[in-house]
């Protein structure tokens, strides 16, 4: 297998995973938990939101720092927030059986909900675990598809990229052509990769592994490559 037949294959076959890809939803936010960090959590009068935890902690404890105007219902491994009222702002702590979070929680006031656009309120907000190990390498199969296999402009790949951090993984190579990114890292500790937003949150990237490859859709200035408590940024220095 050549790396040639390697890009057809996996260019094809997200190719025909497009009709099944569902795009990323701004009122699906997922943030990346860190001890240290305040969250901040959107919402409206009027809609539900919620906070989904791990499924591997118990929630113990909600204090709010002001709990009128505010409708707070945990139920399992989550948190359903409304707001009673438009124009609040307070803030909440919660404690489980293995990590306590901080948020920030608002009410869009009248003038808020004028300017701004509904894509903007929180639904959902999840987290991700850098601590957790992930179970991504074992459990993502190879890719088998068949049929016709589509051309690739291969002097198109590109590999300008720099890095800043130190990780507990080692990664070999990270190269692009345009559409999709590659990465091939040395041993078995394989990160997960989150894109970096303008606002400087972070989304997962979904993964697919092809051989040393590990393989995400599309091209981005900054990724942060994340395995238990190290990180990696990787920079794309061809994008602005």
């Amino acid at each position: 297998m050549t790396i040639r037949d390697l890009f057809f294959i996996v260019f094809f076959a997200l190719f025909c995973m497009q009709a099944h890809a569902i795009e990323h939803d701004p009122r699906m936010r997922t943030l990346v938990y860190s001890q240290n960090a305040v969250f901040r959590v959107d919402t409206s009068y009027g809609y539900q939101s919620f906070i989904k935890f791990s499924e591997k902690e118990q929630i113990k404890t909600i204090a709010l720092g002001n709990s009128v105007g505010w409708s707070v219902n945990p139920v399992g491994e989550k948190i359903f927030l409304r707001p009673l009222e438009k124009g609040l702002s307070t803030n909440m702590v919660v404690v489980t059986d293995k990590r306590t979070y901080v948020f920030d929680l608002f009410s869009a006031s009248e003038d808020d909900e004028k300017r701004r656009k509904v894509s903007e309120i929180n639904y959902m907000v999840r987290f991700q675990y850098p601590d957790e190990v992930s179970s991504d390498a074992s459990s993502m199969g190879e890719l088998s598809v068949g049929g016709r296999l589509y051309e690739l402009d291969y002097s198109s790949l590109r590999r300008n990229y720099s890095f800043v951090g130190k990780a507990d993984f080692q990664l070999k190579e990270v190269m692009n052509n345009l559409g999709l990114t590659f990465f091939r890292f040395v041993g078995s500790n394989i990160p997960r990769v989150f894109i970096v937003n303008s606002d400087r949150s972070e989304s997962r990237a979904k993964m697919w592994r092809f051989r040393d490859y590990m393989v995400i859709e599309g091209v981005h200035k900054k990724l942060h490559l994340r395995y238990k408590d190290s990180m990696l940024e990787v920079v794309n220095n061809d994008l602005e």
